[in-house]
């Protein structure tokens, strides 16, 4: 069975400035791999709650 993952406004703020953080304190390639690490992990939320 899938459930429906809703993702709520504010974590979609916290999203935005995580990416922020890191991107300047990191480069843009571990910041693409912590989104899709996170990313990955919301889908599994589909068929596991």
């Amino acid at each position: 069975m899938k459930y429906k993952v809703l993702i709520d406004p504010l974590a979609k703020q916290d999203m935005k400035e995580i990416f922020l953080y890191v991107v300047s304190n990191n480069n843009i390639s571990s910041t693409d791999k912590l989104l899709d690490s996170i990313e990955t992990t919301i889908v599994k939320f589909e068929q596991y709650p």
